[in-house]
């Protein structure tokens, strides 16, 4: 029997009734093992630890300065401090800049990851940055976001109480 492990994850954490299985489980990189049956002192000692882990993983993720987009064939840095949103249009994901329009080689769902507490899902199409919200707009039944000198954003049924907020 085989394990595999996604490249993304941040602790792995085996539950297990054999030895063997914990040796190949660490050599993949797990954080900890739990041998059946369980103590209740070794599940809390194990999730203090991976919770432990967690939080060290998250503070020493650098802060994110600048993203690469495409421009047609071409490959740009953009400062991140000039990002306005980030829109998802059928397979592709734009990225709105001060300098234009960019493609950009993520899903909404990184760009969240990558900047979290920076931006904010206000659609399911649509992820904007914090910072460059100007208006809370209502054309006819409909919530807009003004984000930067001109950009229009729709705000979901859904999500207008923590646009709000």
């Amino acid at each position: 029997m085989g394990l595999n492990f996604s490249p993304g994850l941040k602790g792995v954490l085996m539950i297990c009734f054999r030895m063997s299985l914990p040796r190949t489980a660490f050599a993949a990189g797990a954080v900890d093992y739990l041998l059946k049956p369980l103590s209740d002192e070794r599940v809390e000692a194990c999730v203090q630890r991976l919770t432990s882990r967690l939080a060290t993983v998250e503070r020493a993720a650098p802060p994110v300065r600048r993203i690469l987009a495409r421009k047609s064939s071409t490959m740009v840095f953009l400062d991140i401090e000039d990002v306005l949103a980030f829109e998802a249009s059928g397979r592709l994901t734009f990225v709105h800049h001060l300098d234009g329009v960019f493609e950009f080689d993520m899903s909404l769902k990184k760009a969240e990851e990558m900047l979290r507490g920076q931006v904010i899902r206000v659609h399911r199409s649509w992820v904007v940055r914090r910072q460059r919200v100007n208006e809370l707009r209502r054309d006819g039944g409909e919530l807009q976001l003004l984000v930067g000198p001109e950009l229009l954003v729709p705000v979901s049924r859904d999500r207008a109480r923590q646009v709000r907020q």
